[in-house]
């Protein structure tokens, strides 16, 4: 599934943005790792999430899935600008 050229086996930190896709790539990079009980490849992961068009229930059953596979959460910073806009469109 992956392949380090170099020879490492272990990614430190993981960064993804992916502009909305972030629950279809976790799932298909973590699932199988789940599935088989290995251990993921990355030590920590840094990733901006899009939460807007998600049911509470679709994204704790996700949620779930990264922690069964040892993820954890330890930040969150909540996007300004987004804030802003959103403010825009309310208002």
């Amino acid at each position: 599934m992956y392949h380090f050229s170099t020879g490492h086996k272990h990614i430190d930190i993981l960064k993804i943005d992916v502009e909305g896709w972030e629950f279809d790539i976790m799932a298909s990079i973590v699932r199988p790792f789940v599935t088989s009980s290995k251990p993921l490849p990355f030590g920590q992961l840094n990733l901006e999430m899009h939460v807007w068009n998600k049911k509470f229930a679709e994204f704790l059953s996700w949620w779930e899935m990264l922690e069964t596979a040892g993820l954890r959460p330890f930040m969150t910073e909540v996007c300004c600008c987004c804030q802003y806009v959103l403010e825009g469109l309310l208002n």
